[in-house]
């Protein structure tokens, strides 16, 4: 009498199989977010500094970067008012009206603002994923004893890093134009931060 072995797998087998399978793809997934949030950032630092690119060509051309509030947003003495900063600032969340203004203004020099690849969502402002402009009325309190020509051609784009899922895990790019030092000899400014 002779028996035929049975060629299936058993249980046991089949569990460890799909428990590999199962940790590989969770290992994969991870790495694929990780990658996927990289990406998004380096897509934001990029778009951030274009719209840099842009300010700073359209103050080559008009002396000044963009006031977004015509006389309102322009250099006053003192320090502005919480109102008056505020409407100083574009972001397509957080003042709307504004960021379609700045738009226009550097249009010339790039056609379409990007948004945040988070998109329009609320929650994009809410932890920090929002691209905005600041203009040189709204940073005067941090640029004290600049000449006026220096605060004219001073201003500030920010966005949000994507590090982690939560609030706490966002940080803060902010890229300032530092207009060339006067001098006899012809040198330049340098880095970042404000000149006098």
């Amino acid at each position: 009498m002779s028996f035929t072995k049975n060629k299936g797998f058993t249980l046991i087998e089949l569990l460890v199989v799909i428990s590999i399978i199962s940790l590989l793809s969770s290992i994969i997934m991870t790495g694929v977010a990780s990658a996927r949030v990289k990406a998004l950032d380096s897509k934001r630092l990029q778009e951030t500094r274009a719209i840099d690119t842009a300010v700073k060509l359209y103050i080559e051309d008009n002396g000044h970067a963009p006031y977004l509030g015509g006389t309102a947003c322009q250099p006053i003495s003192g320090t502005p008012t919480t109102d008056q900063a505020y409407a100083c600032v574009a972001g397509i969340l957080t003042n709307p009206a504004n960021w379609t203004t700045f738009q226009a203004e550097i249009s010339k020099y790039m056609p379409k603002l990007p948004i945040d690849p988070c998109g329009i969502d609320p929650t994009c402002k809410d932890k920090g994923l929002e691209y905005k402009y600041i203009a040189p009325l709204a940073v005067q309190n941090q640029c004290g004893g600049c000449s006026t020509d220096t605060l004219n051609k001073s201003f500030e784009t920010a966005k949000g890093s994507q590090q982690t899922g939560i609030v706490s895990g966002y940080t803060t790019l902010t890229t300032f134009y530092n207009p060339p030092a006067p001098s006899s000899g012809g040198g330049g400014g340098g880095g970042g931060g404000y000149g006098n």
